[in-house]
């Protein structure tokens, strides 16, 4: 696998994990009847995508020698690892806010928005600029 095959496959498992979890939040903290169950995934399908579309333009930045020296697995790791762990445990952590039910007026704690969604797009920075082997990075065609 070249290259762009390389490429390609961070995008998609970017787009598959970023779906995912905009899913699983969606079902944590939303459900609206029948038309949710509906709409969430269309509205998870374009979100994920432009946010994937994001982080692939800012990731542009990494086919500058200088800057893509420095962006290696073990920073993506970290930082994708840190962004899952920002949003499995931030709220526990103390990075929370108080919500409210609008229709039953119950009031939740959750993970601060601002948190979630920087989080959200890290993950899928990571994921989508994933650095290549080095025997892909190295090979000249």
């Amino acid at each position: 696998m070249g290259d762009i095959g390389f490429r390609l496959m961070s995008v998609l498992a970017a787009y598959a994990v970023g779906w995912i979890v905009y899913m699983c939040a969606m079902v944590l903290t939303c459900y609206d009847g029948v038309l949710s169950l509906i709409f969430q995934p269309i509205m998870g399908a374009v979100i994920t995508a432009v946010t994937v579309s994001a982080a692939v333009l800012v990731g542009l930045v990494f086919r500058l020698p200088c800057i893509g020296r420095l962006w290696n697995w073990r920073w993506a790791g970290v930082l994708a690892v840190g962004s899952l762990a920002m949003m499995l445990l931030g709220s526990r952590l103390g990075l929370s806010s108080t919500f409210t039910d609008p229709d039953t007026q119950d009031t939740f704690v959750g993970l601060n928005p601002t948190a979630s969604i920087l989080s959200y797009g890290l993950l899928i920075f990571c994921l989508a600029n994933w650095p290549a082997p080095r025997a892909l990075a190295t090979r000249q065609p």
